[in-house]
C-alpha cells in the first residue's frame, strides 16, 4: 500500500492510494486532503483485503433501489408483515423508481417526505405523519440491506429520529360496543368484501394489525387448540411449534365459528387470499365504505381496532401482563396507553371484593 500526493493546477494538495484489490487489479486514487487520513484509509482497506471483507466502490453504481427492493420483499415474503412490507416498498419505489441506491443524498430523503407529506390518498385525505415516517425507515431498511447484500460500502447518509415528522403522542381512538356491533353489521352486509367481516372480527377479537391479519396463513392458525401464531417458524406446521417459540393469540369461540366457513382457495395458502396465491393486498376501500354504513364518521382508522380491543379487553378484566403478551408488546409500557380506559374505576374495583363474612 502506497501513499502519494497531488497537487492540482490551483496549487491544492491532495493525497491518494495505489493498491492491488483481491484480484490483483492495480488501483490508484484520491482519497483525503491529508497524508494522516489517506494512510488510515490505506490501512483501513489492507485489513478488508486480508480479512476478505474488501468491497470495490465502483459495484455502488451497479444496483438500482427497485433491485434490492425485490431482495427485501423476498425475505419477507412468509412473514404476518410481508402486507404491510409491501405496501411501504411501494411508496419508496414511486418516488424512487430506477435510481441508484448509492446516488440517493439526504435532499432526496427531504423531497421524499415532503413529496408524500402533499400526494393526496385514493380517499382523498393525506398520508398520515405516521405512515409517512413509516416509509421513511422502510427507505432506511432497503439502503442497510443494500450495505448488507454488498452493493455499498456504506449507507450514502443516515436516518434519524430529527429526520421524522413530529407525531401527537397518545391517540388511542376506539369504538364503544354499540359502535363496534353496527360496524361488524354493516361489513357483514358488504357484498362487494365477502371477507371483510371476517377480517374486522379478526381485528376485534385479536387485536392484530392490518398486515398480520392480511398476511396470515391458515398453516399459522389451529382452530382445534383455537390458537393464532405469530412470527419465524419452521414449515413444520403451527401446531407443532411450542407456544415459547413463538408469539400466540387465542381464537375465540366466536371468531373460531367464523374462520371455519371461510372458503379456502386451492393453491392460495392464505386466510385472505388475493389473486395468484398472494393475499389480499389492501381492504381499505370496503372498510370505508362499512364505516360510513354504520355511521362512524369520526377519522377513524383500521388500526384503531387495535385499540378496540385492547381497551374493551381491559375493561373486561384482562391483566394488563396478559394483554402485553397477546399484543406482542416485549413490556407493559406500551401496553400502559390504554389504562386510560381505567381511570375512575378504583372504586368500583374496592366494590368487587368479597364481603369477608362481615354483615
Amino acid at each position: 500500500m502506497k501513499t502519494f500526493k497531488y497537487v492540482d493546477s490551483a496549487g491544492k494538495a491532495s493525497y491518494g492510494i495505489e493498491y492491488h484489490d483481491a484480484a490483483g487489479k492495480r488501483i490508484r486514487r484520491i482519497v483525503a486532503d491529508s497524508k494522516k487520513q489517506a494512510d488510515d484509509i490505506g490501512a483501513a482497506i489492507q485489513v478488508e483485503l486480508r480479512e476478505g471483507r474488501y468491497f470495490d466502490r465502483k459495484a455502488e453504481k451497479a444496483v438500482t433501489i427497485d433491485t434490492v427492493a425485490v431482495l427485501h420483499l423476498e425475505a419477507f415474503k412468509n412473514r404476518p408483515s410481508a402486507v404491510s412490507e409491501a405496501a411501504l416498498v411501494s411508496a419508496v419505489l414511486s418516488f424512487f423508481k430506477g435510481r441508484l441506491v448509492g446516488s440517493i443524498s439526504r435532499a432526496d430523503l427531504d423531497s421524499f417526505r415532503n413529496a408524500r407529506i402533499d400526494a393526496p390518498r385514493k380517499t382523498g385525505r393525506r398520508a398520515s405523519p405516521s405512515t409517512v415516517n413509516h416509509e421513511l425507515w422502510m427507505l432506511k431498511k432497503l439502503i442497510n440491506r443494500a450495505v448488507e447484500s454488498g452493493y455499498l460500502r456504506a449507507a450514502p447518509f443516515v436516518i434519524k429520529k430529527k429526520d421524522l415528522i413530529p407525531c401527537p403522542k397518545g391517540r388511542v381512538s376506539y369504538l364503544e360496543l354499540s359502535e363496534a356491533s353496527a360496524l361488524l353489521e354493516a361489513a357483514q352486509k358488504a357484498n362487494r368484501s365477502p371477507l371483510l367481516y371476517p377480517i374486522v372480527l379478526m381485528a376485534l377479537e385479536t387485536g392484530m394489525r392490518r398486515g398480520e391479519i392480511l398476511g396470515l396463513k391458515w398453516a399459522d392458525v389451529d382452530l382445534k387448540l383455537r390458537k393464532i401464531y405469530l412470527g419465524k417458524c419452521a414449515d413444520t406446521g403451527a401446531s407443532q411449534v411450542k407456544d415459547g417459540d413463538r408469539r400466540f393469540i387465542p381464537i375465540s369461540e366466536k371468531l373460531a365459528r367464523t374462520l371455519q366457513v371461510v372458503i379456502r382457495i386451492l393453491g392460495n395458502p392464505y386466510v385472505f387470499p388475493g389473486k395468484d396465491g398472494e393475499p389480499m393486498h389492501d381492504n381499505r376501500t370496503g372498510f370505508e365504505v362499512a364505516l360510513k354504513a354504520a355511521g362512524i364518521t369520526r377519522g377513524f382508522h383500521f388500526h384503531d381496532l387495535r385499540h378496540t380491543f385492547a381497551t374493551h379487553a381491559l375493561l373486561g378484566g384482562t391483566p394488563i401482563e396478559v394483554l402485553a403478551k397477546i399484543l406482542g408488546h416485549s413490556t407493559t409500557a406500551m401496553t400502559e396507553i390504554y389504562a386510560h380506559v381505567l381511570a375512575g374505576r378504583e372504586l368500583a374495583a374496592v366494590e368487587c371484593l368479597p364481603g369477608w363474612g362481615v354483615k
